[in-house]
């Protein structure tokens, strides 16, 4: 009910201010959108998929101060090992875990589409649909990774190297996944000065020289054999050419009058890593960090198509919403009954939601997490 309920609230936010242009309280409804958001997360218990498995890694860390280690766990990099010690050695509590994450990358999320569309309710509802639960249960290390991406792209359209490696190094100290956004610049145009070569020489050796001398390396050497081994089935492969390469082209190509070089660059990388995933399944990761430019272009598309073509075509600007949140959001409904043991959905990793005020535990999530943890 309670997902339902926010559902509709942003939904009504977007009839409001994006499509019937009404302006009054408007900031205090972002703000406020902002905030259900957050506390959302913050408060929940024990949802998500990946959540469990951060809650019990939480759980065993020492709370003795002696015992920071930045590198202590070999899968995880420097920056998310800091929040979780921190946390565990103030208050041991798991709460304070999820704000701290929560505030950070909803804070860069909601900063992100407010700059850079006018439509950013549309871009908030498309979010909380399609990407909002993947990025803050799902993928909490990755999410901070890619919340510094954000912040670093604007730096690299404006050749401003400096700071965008800066971003991007943190970023990397967040998640070893963010390693390909170092060459990105190189994409971006053939002529490149050398001050340019200089820095990202630079800044891969310094990433590089920071994970061989530590222990995490083993855990990084882990984490893309993973993804090496797996071969994603006929189906995969078709749902991923259909959705993630044909549809985002579709739109990118239906909106290249107007769509502005900032998006069209991220979107030109989200279809490339969509291409290599069907040999690499790997590649299909990086796409975590280009959502949020395939959010800001269906944003735009969708309501620059409404103002000009809805009251010839209203079929088709439904059909366009309804396809794209379909392409993520049928994944919700992935059958896991074979881990559960009778009739379940993915969904269930979020389905029921449980709060700090309420702790209790779904039998199916938990049960999930379980078969999944023992089949890796």
């Amino acid at each position: 009910m309670i997902y339902l309920l926010l559902g509709l609230y942003l939904f009504v936010l977007m009839v409001k201010y994006d499509i019937n242009k009404q302006t009054r309280r408007k900031n205090f409804h972002l703000y406020l959108a902002y905030i259900l958001m957050v506390c959302l997360m913050v408060f929940r218990y024990r949802v998500g998929g990946d959540t469990l498995n951060y809650m019990t890694h939480f759980e065993q860390l020492p709370s003795e101060q002696y015992a920071l280690d930045l590198y202590s766990n070999q899968r995880w990099q420097p920056i998310p090992s800091i929040v979780f010690y921190l946390c565990k050695i103030w208050a041991d509590d798991f709460t304070y875990v999820q704000a701290i994450f929560a505030v950070f990358v909803n804070t860069v999320i909601f900063s992100f589409f407010k700059k850079y569309t006018r439509f950013y309710f549309t871009a908030i509802f498309l979010y909380a649909l399609a990407f909002y639960m993947r990025l803050n249960c799902e993928i909490m290390r990755e999410s901070l990774a890619v919340s510094f991406f954000l912040i670093a792209y604007p730096y690299m359209m404006k050749e401003k190297y400096i700071k965008y490696y800066l971003f991007s190094f943190l970023a990397f100290m967040c998640h070893s996944s963010a390693v390909f956004i170092f060459i990105l610049p190189l994409f971006l145009s053939q002529k490149h000065n050398k001050r340019f070569i200089y820095l990202l020489i630079l800044f891969i050796a310094v990433a590089f020289y920071t994970i061989s001398n530590s222990s995490f390396m083993g855990g990084i050497t882990n984490y893309v054999g993973l993804y090496v081994e797996y071969q994603s089935s006929v189906f995969g492969k078709l749902f991923t050419i259909l959705f993630s390469i044909i549809l985002p082209s579709y739109f990118l190509y239906a909106y290249r009058k107007r769509v502005s070089f900032f998006i069209r660059f991220a979107m030109f990388v989200y279809i490339g890593c969509s291409i290599v995933s069907l040999f690499f399944y790997i590649a299909f990761r990086f796409n975590n960090y280009l959502m949020p430019f395939y959010l800001l272009l269906m944003a735009d598309y969708l309501n620059d198509y409404r103002v000009n073509n809805f009251s010839r075509r209203p079929l088709k600007y439904s059909v366009a919403m309804i396809v794209f949140l379909f392409s993520f959001m049928m994944p919700y409904f992935s059958d896991v009954s074979k881990a559960v043991g009778h009739p379940a959905r993915w969904y269930c990793c979020w389905y029921p939601y449980y709060s700090i005020f309420d702790k209790q535990e779904d039998f199916d999530r938990e049960t999930f997490i379980t078969f999944q943890n023992t089949n890796k």
